[in-house]
C-alpha cells in the first residue's frame, strides 16, 4: 500500500510541475510576442518620421538607427525583424517608394512572408498594394501617402514669403532685383533665396531671421519642406515666381515642381 501511495503523490507532483512548465512556456511566449509588438511599433514610428522628413524611405533598419535623431531605435532593432525598401513603384499618378517591416515567428524564419500579400497580389517589392499576413507583426509606409500633405505644407510656406514680397512691393513699387552681395538680377534670372539673403549654409544648420532688401526671411522661407533651397525667379519689376523641386516624381518620371507666382497688374 505504501508504494502505491508514494506513486500517487509522485504523479501528482509531476503533474503539477508539468503544468507549471507549460504555464511558464506560455508566459514566455506571450512576453516575447508582446516585446516584438512593442519593438516593431517603435521601428514603425521611426520609419514614418524618417519618410516624412526625408521624402524617401530609409535604406535599412540598421542605417535608420544610425541616423541623427533616431538613435533611440537601436534598442528596438532585433535580428528577427525583416525589412524591405521598394523603389520605382508606379500607381499611374506617382512614382513612389514602399517601406515594409515585419516580425514573424516561424520555424523557417518567414522566408516567404514578403510574398504572402493579404490585400493584393505579388511581392512586397513589386505589388501595387501590400499587407502582411495576419500571423506576423508588420508595418507598411508608402511615400505617396504623404505627398499631398507635404505639397500643401510647402505651398503655405511659399504663400507667407509671397506676402512679404507683396508688402515690399507696396512700399517700393518694385520687387527686389539685387542680392545682399550687390549682384543684380536681370529679368528671367533666378537665385536661391538663401543666396540672395547672404546665407551659405544648409537647411539643417539654419537658424534665425535673414533680412534681404528689407524683407525678413526665416529658414522656412529659405528652404523647402525637404531641405532644398527655394528659388526666386525675377521676371520683371512687377512679376516674380517662387519655385522649388520636390524629391518625388510623377508617374511619367518628371520631377514635381511647386511654383508660386506673384504678379502685379500695371
Amino acid at each position: 500500500m505504501w508504494p502505491i501511495w508514494v506513486l500517487v503523490v509522485f504523479m501528482m507532483i509531476a503533474g503539477g510541475l508539468y503544468t507549471l512548465t507549460v504555464d511558464q512556456q506560455k508566459r514566455n511566449r506571450l512576453s516575447a510576442e508582446q516585446s516584438a509588438l512593442v519593438d516593431q511599433g517603435r521601428i514603425a514610428e521611426g520609419i514614418v518620421l524618417y519618410t516624412q522628413a526625408k521624402g524617401r524611405a530609409p535604406e535599412s533598419l540598421d542605417s535608420l538607427a544610425q541616423e541623427d535623431g533616431f538613435e533611440h531605435l537601436r534598442g528596438a532593432r532585433q535580428a528577427s525583424q525583416s525589412y524591405v525598401r521598394a523603389t520605382g513603384l508606379n500607381d499611374g499618378v506617382w512614382q513612389f517608394e514602399r517601406a515594409a517591416a515585419w516580425t514573424v515567428r516561424r520555424k523557417d524564419g518567414g522566408a516567404s512572408y514578403r510574398s504572402e500579400n493579404a490585400c493584393g497580389h505579388g511581392d512586397v517589392a513589386t505589388a501595387s498594394s501590400w499587407c502582411g499576413s495576419p500571423d506576423g507583426v508588420w508595418h507598411r509606409t508608402e511615400t505617396r501617402e504623404v505627398y499631398n500633405d507635404q505639397v500643401a505644407s510647402q505651398r503655405v510656406r511659399m504663400m507667407r514669403t509671397l506676402q512679404h514680397l507683396a508688402d515690399s512691393f507696396s512700399a517700393r513699387q518694385a520687387f527686389p532685383a539685387m542680392g545682399n552681395d550687390g549682384v543684380a538680377l536681370p529679368p528671367g534670372s533666378q537665385r536661391a533665396l538663401a543666396s540672395l539673403a547672404g546665407y551659405s549654409g544648409s537647411a539643417s544648420g539654419c537658424t534665425g531671421i535673414y533680412v534681404w532688401q528689407g524683407i525678413p526671411l526665416d529658414c522656412g522661407a529659405l528652404f523647402d519642406y525637404w531641405g532644398a533651397p527655394v528659388l526666386y525667379q525675377y521676371r520683371s519689376s512687377t512679376y516674380v515666381i517662387l519655385t522649388t523641386e520636390t524629391p518625388f516624381k510623377s508617374a511619367s518620371g518628371r520631377p514635381v515642381v511647386i511654383a508660386s507666382p506673384l504678379q502685379v497688374q500695371e
